[in-house]
């Protein structure tokens, strides 16, 4: 399985094409797991938004046939992102998107709800949710509805929001 992990956001000449941390901790947490860093193939690219259309980078994404795709969303990025994902699934529909982030993990039920091209979203910290997620693509299980932390759409198409992950204290227990 593809998964890429997508820092979507602008540079400017005071900052550099950032590849953001949350990213990482959960690249390093999925590839901890044997299964994952056996049978997937992880990525975690940049794409800067500001000097490219949207479409182009859809185009991109999709040209690498990945099958999942997440971002990470922030007040500055999450309305490219969301128009890369809707370009994405109209180009390439089996890929699963997924957005995580401060930006999304407030109003995650009408994010997915105003946005049909948004197949999950990682709400709070992602680490153990995300590395689930890929878990249940990979062989059917955890069921998505026991995913704490994932707002996903149910069979008949209804956001439907699992409880909240309990907040981690010790970060240590993350590879990075």
């Amino acid at each position: 399985m593809k998964v890429i992990l997508a820092s979507a956001t602008y540079s400017t000449f005071i900052t550099f094409n950032r590849r953001f941390l949350g990213l990482g901790y959960v690249h390093a947490y999925c590839l901890d797991d044997p299964q994952i860093a056996a049978e997937c193939e992880i990525r975690h690219d940049f794409y800067e938004t500001m000097h490219a259309d949207l479409r182009d980078i859809a185009q991109r994404i999709a040209a690498d046939e990945p099958d999942v795709v997440a971002f990470a969303c922030y007040v500055w990025n999450t309305p490219d992102i969301l128009k890369i994902c809707a370009h994405l699934k109209a180009l390439a529909p089996q890929v699963a998107t997924v957005l995580g982030g401060p930006e999304v993990s407030y109003h995650y039920v009408r994010i997915l709800e105003a946005n049909p091209a948004v197949d999950f979203i990682v709400v709070g910290e992602g680490e153990d949710t995300f590395r689930e997620l890929i878990q249940h693509k990979l062989n059917g299980t955890p069921e998505l509805a026991a995913i704490n932390g994932l707002t996903f759409r149910d069979a008949s198409g209804k956001a439907t929001a699992n409880p909240p992950r309990v907040f981690q204290g010790d970060l240590d227990r993350f590879p990075s």
